[in-house]
């Protein structure tokens, strides 16, 4: 099976085939279908609490018998449902790559979101209560500006990359090879965990942070957290600059890096890899490893008399520590480092 890009399919499905509408009154909008969607805010000066969802195809008599497919509808318990109807009424998981929903939704609406068969999900510019996106295969996940109180992202293949800012309690999960990619992330809690895919944040701020990988690496430009976790088996961790009052950092055999700007309690441990710790001022720093280098001296290192002097604990068992001076302002890290494009 073969899948064109976002823009490519988005460009080329331009008919409108079918445009529903309905009034959204309820908490929830569940959304099941096999195709690409997009969804934005209500368009200005259309009524505030209607759900549109437009059918966009490459010709006008896509659906045969010139009968669409299409359900839009409320429940008798208010639920909002969108799906596409099978040949027997049931509902529909056959991909269809020759279509795409352009849904707008209201204000702090709540969005239940499950495609099928590599579909793509692309949402821009949102104010939402909560947010739940599923894809499988090679469905790949697009944010833009994304504000909810919780947002729930899932996919097996595809990737999530998130520009602007996305906030809210965010859970992010890969199954499979797909990795995730944001530019700024504001949270309590953050917790993402990919299987072989990489993680590559350019800024994040959360109360409570996990990020974990079985075989993918980390890549963190800022981090500004109470408490985090970071763990990868065999990937590499790296952490531009951490501000923060407790760090845990652990991996297998992958090389772990991390520039500390402010941290009380900093703990890295790794049983193959090499660690590198940038430090812009002295701390109390516990090292074992079969080679150790530092460019402070051990009366810095060792004096531990103020009552806030942070706590580092690195660990290799077979790798290497190295412990480097670094300036406070470039341990800020405030430019955070680039989503790739």
């Amino acid at each position: 099976r073969t899948y064109v890009s976002d823009r490519a399919r988005s460009e080329d499905l331009n008919v409108v085939l079918d445009e529903q509408q309905v009034r959204h009154q309820s908490a929830l909008l569940r959304v099941r279908l096999p195709c690409s969607l997009a969804v934005s805010p209500v368009d200005v000066g259309d009524d505030p609490d209607t759900v549109t969802a437009t059918f966009l195809g490459r010709r006008p008599q896509l659906f045969l018998d010139g009968e669409s497919p299409i359900s839009l509808s409320v429940d008798g318990s208010g639920v909002a449902h969108l799906a596409m109807t099978g040949a027997e009424g049931g509902q529909s998981t056959t991909p269809r790559p020759d279509v795409m929903c352009r849904l707008r939704v209201p204000f702090m609406a709540s969005i239940d979101v499950e495609l099928s068969g590599g579909a793509q999900a692309k949402l821009e510019n949102l104010v939402l209560d909560l947010c739940r996106v599923q894809t499988v295969g090679p469905g790949n996940i697009t944010l833009k500006n994304i504000k909810a109180n919780a947002v729930k992202l899932s996919m097996e293949h595809g990737n999530i990359e998130a520009t602007g800012a996305l906030q809210g309690n965010l859970e992010v999960t890969s199954s499979g090879t797909g990795s995730f990619e944001a530019q700024r992330l504001l949270t309590n809690k953050l917790k993402v965990e990919t299987s072989t895919g990489s993680q590559h944040v350019s800024a994040a701020y959360a109360e409570r942070a996990d990020l974990i990988s079985k075989e993918g690496s980390i890549d963190l430009g800022s981090l500004h957290s109470n408490d985090t976790v970071l763990t990868s088996e065999s990937g590499t961790i790296t952490l531009g600059g951490l501000d923060g009052d407790r760090c845990s950092v652990t991996t297998n055999c992958g090389d772990i890096s991390v520039v500390v700007a402010r941290s009380q309690d900093l703990n890295v441990t790794t049983e193959s890899g090499n660690v590198t710790l940038m430090l812009s001022a002295p701390c109390q720093v516990t090292a074992e490893a079969p080679t150790f280098k530092s460019d402070f001296q051990d009366s810095e290192l060792e004096d531990v008399h103020h009552e806030r002097r942070a706590q580092v604990t690195a660990r290799s068992c077979s790798g290497s520590v190295v412990v480097k001076k670094q300036d406070w302002i470039s341990s800020l890290n405030l430019g955070g480092t680039p989503v790739a494009g």
